[in-house]
């Protein structure tokens, strides 16, 4: 099989003012299905799409992710950042 390429397969799909639903699936690390409404319970997040096995820059964007979250406001900074894979063929194992 080909190797996965978040970079050939990226695109960008601009929605000013879209929301996601509530009840968008997840796996968790454990492997439990869950939703965002679970994970949540109802407070805003920030939800970032990434290679959990990223051979460069991962680390550096969600380190200046969570550096500018420390620099916003109240509502930002307790927000949780939930962390979402983008390579189908990672696994819970993997994390």
């Amino acid at each position: 099989a080909a190797p996965f390429d978040p970079f050939g397969m990226a695109t960008l799909d601009e929605r000013p003012g879209a929301s996601v639903p509530l009840e968008t699936r997840f796996r968790d690390s454990s492997g439990h299905d869950v939703t965002l409404r679970e994970i949540t319970a109802g407070r805003p997040f920030l939800l970032v799409p990434v290679l959990h096995d990223c051979p460069n820059f991962c680390g550096v964007t969600l380190d200046g992710l969570l550096a500018a979250r420390g620099r916003a406001g109240p509502a930002v900074r307790q927000a949780p950042v939930i962390a979402f894979g983008i390579d189908p063929r990672e696994t819970g194992a993997a994390l």
